[in-house]
């Protein structure tokens, strides 16, 4: 482990363990997942390890999975693991708050979310929408995969059909600005 980072102190895990519900092994694991996808500072490691930790307990979810749903979004939306951490920190809350208020798990957010991701940030569509985008379907009787499946065939479809589309909102673009 300590090859790995060397300039994180192993006491700051072990501190985490103690006062959350996850082994310091299963902290040293989400913090090795972390550097593995490019995480470079010890800080940066550290606050999303425990940013991710907090996340996983206020929402039921494995470590393993808030883990690698995080990877993947940030991978998706171009975040760097150190300088985004309070983007990352913002989805969180946002999955958090999302599937606190409609009938979506946070896991059946951040699986459709994870899988609409790419797709979202080709139409520029924020981290946060694309969030909401992915709680709405689940909250309606889909699954997590059918609905990331669903979001990305629209993303797909918008993107081959761009031209299509802006003349179909030409008039109601035009009714919005007088």
């Amino acid at each position: 482990i300590a090859n790995i980072f060397p300039l994180m102190p192993q006491e700051k895990l072990r501190e985490l363990a103690r006062n959350t519900r996850s082994s310091h092994q299963e902290l040293t694991q989400t913090a090795t997942a972390l550097a593995a996808a490019g995480a470079e500072t010890a800080a940066g490691i550290f606050n999303l390890t425990m940013n991710i930790e907090k996340f996983a307990i206020g929402t039921d979810q494995s470590l393993d999975t808030a883990t690698n749903s995080v990877v993947r979004f940030a991978n998706a939306f171009g975040w760097t693991l150190d300088g985004n951490t309070q983007e990352i920190w913002k989805f969180l809350n946002v999955v958090n708050l999302v599937s606190k208020r409609t009938a979506s798990t946070a896991d059946e957010v951040l699986a459709a979310a994870t899988e609409f991701a790419p797709y979202a940030k080709m139409l520029n569509i924020s981290a946060a929408n694309a969030v909401a985008f992915a709680a709405v379907l689940p909250s309606l009787g889909l699954s997590a995969d059918e609905a990331g499946t669903a979001l990305k065939n629209m993303a797909v479809y918008a993107i081959e059909n761009a031209d299509l589309i802006a003349q179909a909102m030409a008039p109601v673009n035009e009714a919005y600005q007088d």
